[in-house]
């Protein structure tokens, strides 16, 4: 992972927000375009922010399992870059000044589905019936064995930008709340509840967007700031600069309904 943190800062109690990289589990790495500026950004606002990198790649068999299984390894690698935070607290003075009870996820397209499955997949019994735990990269239950062993992965909040969910029912009263931020257009990951396909035009599994987990959220009484790209397809930070600017506003606003305690108004 690399770490972003303010300039001349002398705090020692920060929030820390790690991201995670788009790419559809098979590309992508953390120093991308679509994480690094965020990342940055985050920082110049006062945060400590984290652009991580976690294992890609699955056969183009079985689609719907091996995409599944992707996204769980994603989980497993960010509960690990977690747990390594609050490890550097406790065992390493803390050297980036973070607050380890203040720590928020997020992530971009793939790793949007990295950050709701980690949030919302809570329950060994959630799991697919087709995914086996037993296979290799699986092991661990939810937590998995990427390092880091004895520290919680209990993040405050998540950040998903253009992203989904295997199932919205997993998000019960309770959960962790979410900034959300998708283009209504978007025809690499569905903005509702659709079909998700690989390169556009091979069909993998049906999931539940951004506005489909919105409608969950406020359903179940999860809070949650919910920002459509009007007209946009896939993230649109990315290319526009207002529409980047307004994704660092909704991250802002979830953020600070925490670490300031104010009223959380989207």
């Amino acid at each position: 992972l690399d770490v972003y943190e303010p300039a001349g800062d002398s705090e020692t109690n920060r929030a820390l927000v790690i991201l995670a990289h788009g790419g559809f589990f098979i590309s992508g790495s953390k120093d991308g375009p679509d994480v690094v500026p965020l990342c940055e950004d985050l920082a110049r606002m006062g945060y400590v922010s984290a652009s991580i990198n976690y294992r890609l790649g699955f056969p183009f068999a079985n689609l719907e399992a091996r995409m599944t299984e992707a996204a769980l390894r994603g989980v497993h690698d960010m509960k690990a870059a977690i747990r390594w935070f609050r490890k550097s607290v406790e065992e390493s003075g803390n050297p980036y000044g973070i607050d380890p009870e203040q720590i928020y996820i997020g992530g971009v397209s793939a790793g949007g589905f990295i950050a709701l499955h980690l949030a919302y997949l809570d329950e060994e019994a959630e799991i697919p019936s087709y995914i086996d735990l037993a296979n290799p990269g699986l092991n661990g239950g939810l937590e998995g064995v990427s390092g880091n062993a004895g520290y919680s992965s209990h993040v405050n909040a998540i950040i998903n930008i253009a992203g989904a969910i295997g199932e919205k029912s997993w998000i019960t009263a309770g959960d962790e709340p979410a900034a959300l931020l998708h283009g209504d257009v978007d025809t690499t990951v569905p903005y509702a509840t659709d079909m998700q396909l690989v390169f556009g035009v091979v069909p993998v599994t049906e999931v539940d967007g951004s506005f489909s987990i919105a409608q969950r959220m406020e359903e179940v009484g999860v809070a949650h700031c919910f920002e459509t790209h009007e007209g946009f397809n896939h993230v649109p930070h990315t290319s526009a600069a207002a529409d980047n600017d307004t994704t660092l506003y909704r991250i802002n606003k979830i953020l600070s309904h925490f670490e300031c305690e104010i009223a959380l108004e989207c």
